[in-house]
């Protein structure tokens, strides 16, 4: 289960024990009821759709601490609660803890004094655990480990409280056993109606996390070769099952999954994940009472702040300012007119934002030339070279066509060139018909021409670093090359953002492994099919016998004084 939907699961319940109240027999039952209909919701959704997520993290990581009876957090009563004399001591033990946790992962003086073991992967857990031995040495030395300490200890908030079953013969030896919740005959199904809108939420939330997790992954690893559709199959699948078994919605972890495969994790592996999954489940009502609340609340905390920090602090290095805004209207909006309302705003924006932006067809579209063009009629072929050769001379219709005859002279050693033309802004719905046209055959060079687009989104700055990286990998290498990009222009810091290295007019006049990581860029079209076309003449190693031929061509051809060079 993805963290996010923590919240709106305690929302849920919550709704629900409003409706019915703290001692209705049907509030269990009802509330199990409605967890397993939003997994149920969330499976059937997926096999429909996919698309956004995350927020809310940072008032339940400060909830985390407060004894069970306090009223739920909102901003008018959040001051008199977190800073009441008795809780001071409770939200200090958590909340200080993360910050420093979140410091010095991001500290380089912790790093040197540590030797980089901040940057370690088991920082962070041993971090974790280490509050809970610090906590218990402590009252150990306090004398607070008796029965009656522990059970003071929980009453103050200090440590988790689980509802006593002594009394309820009925209940005893269920304690891992939810299924006995379940009775159909006590469920209130109307009392779900105030619920129904955070049941609508985490639906939302859960079927938009899901491609943006799945591809930040693909992302993270490298990888590229994902199918969305089997990730959309197996989510349904999973997310289905669990309504049937009664038990709440599932979905990918970023964080885990991506330390899971960078740790060299496989099947064999998350195999024995599962197993040790299950046993903790059947033993964790045992272990439950001994969890220092300040445990989960700094790291709930600790999370809520990396996710804060990537989303308003780091992301001012990738994002444009229109893009940074929305995501600050977006959380603005939700902390002071509530979680729904805000997530609403969000939306409103960036559908108002992305009609402004996106007034301009940005779909991309291609020409070839080299042996993909051959079959077309020679007046196609002369106008695509004039791209190259136009330098302002008077050129005759035999001049031409000799430039023709040269050019397409060996079809198998020429130069392979497929120009793509994107304008305007290029964001997200941009991708699909970029990727259609990088995907086609084509062994060489393609070009993206972006003489006519102001600026870049940056999830397409990301694809198309990625996809150059996807290219370069092939068997048959395809290099990508820039024109039309400007200086300090803004789709040129646009790219700068999403770290893609520029070198202009050719800096780097042959291919090499140091190349793949740096983009060739030039300003005009006719640069960038000219270096093109000389490096594939030198990938070939045919670079005298072209001079040759050309010297041979224009010695019969009468050619204008004033020609120069191309």
């Amino acid at each position: 289960m993805f963290i996010e939907a923590l919240p709106f699961l305690r929302e849920i319940a919550s709704t629900i024990r409003d409706v019915l109240g703290d001692n209705n027999p049907a509030l269990i039952p009802t509330v199990m009821a409605a967890y397993a209909m939003t997994s149920i919701l969330i499976g059937v959704t997926f096999l429909a759709l996919g698309a956004l997520g995350c927020v809310s993290l940072f008032s339940l990581g400060l909830s985390l601490t407060l004894p069970s009876d306090t009223e739920p957090l909102t901003l008018s009563s959040t001051p008199a609660v977190l800073f009441a004399a008795s809780h001071i001591p409770l939200f200090l033990s958590s909340s200080l803890p993360a910050l420093f946790l979140s410091f010095s992962l991001r500290s380089n003086f912790f790093r040197t004094i540590t030797r980089g073991a901040t940057q370690h992967a088991l920082y962070v857990p041993t971090f974790i655990l280490a509050i809970a031995i610090i906590f218990w040495s402590t009252e150990a030395i306090k004398g607070n480990v008796t029965a009656g300490g522990i059970t003071k200890l929980a009453e103050q908030g200090w440590l988790f409280t689980i509802e006593s079953q002594s009394g309820n013969n009925e209940l005893q030896g269920y304690k891992w056993n939810y299924w006995h919740l379940f009775d159909f005959t006590k469920i209130e199904w109307w009392a779900m109606r105030g619920s129904a809108v955070d049941m609508v939420l985490l639906v939302a939330i859960g079927v938009l996390n899901l491609p943006i997790f799945v591809s930040a992954l693909a992302l993270s690893l490298g990888n590229s070769f994902f199918s969305m559709d089997r990730e959309l199959l197996g989510h349904a699948a999973s997310n289905l099952f669990a309504g049937a078994v009664g038990t709440v919605p599932n979905m990918i972890v970023f964080s885990n999954s991506l330390f899971f495969i960078r740790a060299g994790g496989s099947r064999k592996e998350a195999i024995s994940v599962a197993i040790l999954t299950l046993v903790i489940f059947f033993i964790s009502s045992y272990l439950l009472p001994y969890i220092p609340t300040l445990l989960a609340g700094a790291f709930v905390l600790f999370i809520s702040l990396e996710l804060m920090i990537e989303s308003l602090w780091d992301s001012t290095k990738t994002l444009q300012l229109g893009e940074w805004t929305i995501v600050m209207g977006t959380v603005v909006a939700c902390t002071f007119l509530g979680f729904a309302p805000g997530v609403g705003v969000g939306f409103g924006v960036t559908l108002v934002m992305h009609f402004w932006w996106t007034s301009i067809d940005s779909r991309a579209r291609s020409i070839v030339t080299g042996d993909q063009s051959a079959s077309q009629n020679s007046d196609s072929r002369v106008h695509l070279l004039r791209l190259v050769h136009d330098n302002g001379s008077h050129d005759t219709d035999v001049e031409k066509n000799a430039e023709v005859q040269y050019k397409f002279r060996d079809v198998k050693l020429l130069p392979k060139i497929r120009v793509i033309k994107l304008a305007g802004y290029i964001f997200f719905a941009t991708i699909p018909s970029l990727e259609k046209e990088v995907n086609m055959p084509c062994s060489g060079f393609i070009l993206l021409d972006l003489t006519r687009v102001h600026r870049i989104e940056t999830s397409a700055t990301i694809f198309i670093k990625n996809k150059v990286q996807e290219l370069a990998a092939k068997p048959q290498a395809v290099k990508v090359v820039m024109c039309g990009l400007v200086r300090d222009s803004g789709a040129h810091l646009d790219l700068k953002r999403g770290h893609i290295n520029c070198t202009w007019d050719g800096d780097t006049n042959r291919l090499s492994d140091a190349e793949e990581e740096i983009m060739i860029c030039f300003e005009g079209m006719r640069e960038a099919i000219q270096w093109c076309e000389d490096n594939m003449n030198r990938r070939h190693g045919n670079v005298r016998a072209a001079q040759t031929t050309d010297q041979t061509i224009r010695s019969k051809i009468p050619f204008s004084e004033n020609r120069s060079e191309c």
